[in-house]
């Protein structure tokens, strides 16, 4: 198992090109190799073709939203254990759009975006991939 940050691939799926190119630009200065994706749709075959190490997954997005799919992804036998950082604008107490608003899940780490910063988003990022 190689902990290091260059062996680590990031998937980031936000339908803002402006966010998802912060993020993108961020993840590749703190050495990670990363790609975007701006439509739930794509995820599913993209993951079972290339086997990011971690997805940051935005909930509002158009065609497909995050919520599905999660679920979806949690459908397959890849997506039951991939690690998920959940990023959105929406938030409620307790309960989001179905997922449990809960950080210390094995499942998914949740942030609202409006509550973080690009630093701490990548103490997030170093927690689940354990580096």
């Amino acid at each position: 198992m190689n902990n290091s940050i260059e062996s680590k691939k990031i998937l980031i799926v936000e339908d803002e090109p402006k966010l998802a190119q912060l993020l993108k630009d961020y993840l590749a200065q703190s050495g990670f190799v990363s790609c975007g994706l701006n439509n739930g749709l794509d995820v599913i075959p993209w993951v079972k073709q290339n086997d990011p190490d971690l997805i940051l997954l935005d909930l509002l997005m158009p065609n497909c939203d995050g919520v599905t799919m999660l679920k979806e992804l949690r459908n397959d036998a890849w997506g039951s254990r991939a690690s998920v950082i959940v990023l959105t604008n929406v938030a409620t107490q307790g309960k989001i759009m179905g997922i449990e608003k809960d950080s210390s899940s094995d499942m998914f780490t949740f942030l609202v975006k409006t509550d973080w910063s690009l630093d701490n988003l990548l103490v997030k990022i170093k927690e689940r991939l354990k580096i």
